[in-house]
């Protein structure tokens, strides 16, 4: 399932039923890919800390006293984010998505920063570590990426000292 549709799924879902706004409690407004769905995100938390109801009035209502309506392609695609999505008890699958996309996509912007560093004969070995650093916060409480990647990968023997 594409980043955008687990995005779509899980705003459309919150509007649906208030009470799995609780279970979004571990995403940040920067897991989502679209900027319109940041903003929406952003305005959904909003309402939900100020103790009033998130629903497409109320939302709308928010989205506009920020004049946030057109940087979201209007009200017409706040509606459409309940198109095809089913009441449902938990959308937890849906954030656990999310969340890896989200995870991934910083990892992308990781590895871009380490070519460009790679590439420059000035730059300090210490700030490879720094990445390497944030790279392994990607995945708290889990085993760290280099040494998950190097354990599945078949050339990893190569890399055992000798």
């Amino acid at each position: 399932m594409d980043s955008s549709s687990v995005e779509r799924s899980i705003l459309g879902s919150v509007l649906l039923a208030n009470s799995l706004w609780e279970q979004t409690k571990g995403l940040r407004e920067q897991d989502f890919s679209l900027s319109a769905h940041r903003c929406i995100f952003r305005r959904m938390r909003d309402l939900a800390e100020s103790g009033l109801p998130i629903d497409m009035v109320t939302l709308a209502e928010e989205l506009g006293r920020h004049n946030e309506i057109e940087s979201i392609r209007g009200v017409e695609y706040l509606s459409s984010l309940i198109d095809g999505v089913p009441e449902r008890t938990s959308i937890a699958h849906y954030v656990r998505i999310l969340q890896e996309n989200a995870a991934r996509r910083r990892a992308t912007k990781l590895g871009e920063q380490v070519q460009k560093l790679a590439a420059d004969p000035s730059a300090s070995t210490s700030a490879f570590g720094e990445l390497g650093s944030t790279l392994s916060e990607l995945t708290p409480g889990e085993e760290s990426a280099p040494s998950a990647i190097l354990r599945r990968s078949s050339c990893s023997a190569l890399l055992a000292p000798v």
